[in-house]
């Protein structure tokens, strides 16, 4: 259950667009959804922390929501030498969302995600923060052996540490989306991910 304003579901993006050693550039992208019939201002705040839960940055606006309407608030916020994420060393910030009315707080998210470059060029292959990374990759479907389908966050944990220790260091989601348990412990873990929709692109499996 949710206020009647809230942070949509799903409805918190975090991008990294510009990434240096000394600097980096973080895009926050929120969609707040207003259900009353009445319009409403509210306060949104986003902070972004370390790993420790250390407050680094800071920033909140005043936005205004027509009744049963709905809008997509985009922040974007610096954070001075960070820490960045690779394989060996996945390092995770926190982005804090949070909407209130009145000094009341009407809703909280907290998105953690990793700062990296990533690039692919013709010269020097596939490029993390700037250095070449040969891929050593796989494919895993969302099933879980006799556990069957359900997405358990430990099987899924379990699963990723499996690809690991076996010299993984990619994954390629086949052939839908996976489970945010998942896709977490690849952020956790420091295992690169294809998150694959379908594998039908141009051509159909039956009628």
């Amino acid at each position: 259950t949710t206020s009647f304003v809230h942070i949509d579901t799903w409805g918190v993006n975090v991008t990294s667009p510009n990434v240096t050693k000394e600097n980096a550039t973080i895009q926050l992208s929120t969609v707040v959804k207003n259900e009353k019939n009445k319009k409403q201002s509210i306060k949104l705040c986003s902070k972004i922390k370390d790993k420790n839960a250390t407050e680094i940055v800071k920033e909140f606006r005043i936005v205004e929501l027509n009744p049963k309407d709905q809008k997509v608030i985009t922040q974007t916020m610096e954070v001075k030498n960070p820490n960045l994420w690779d394989m060996s060393n996945p390092y995770l910030y926190t982005a804090q969302i949070e909407i209130s009315l009145n000094n009341k707080a009407l809703d909280l998210v907290n998105k953690s995600f990793g700062i990296r470059s990533i690039r692919f060029s013709a010269e020097n292959g596939f490029l993390l923060n700037g250095k070449s990374v040969k891929i050593n990759g796989g494919c895993a479907h969302h099933d879980n052996g006799c556990l069957g389908a359900a997405a358990y966050d430990r099987a899924e944990e379990k699963k990723v540490e499996l690809l690991k220790s076996a010299g993984f260091n990619l994954v390629r989601t086949s052939h839908n989306p996976p489970s945010e348990a998942f896709l977490e412990a690849c952020d956790r873990l420091g295992l690169l991910v294809i998150d694959e929709a379908f594998d039908g692109w141009r051509t159909k499996k039956n009628d």
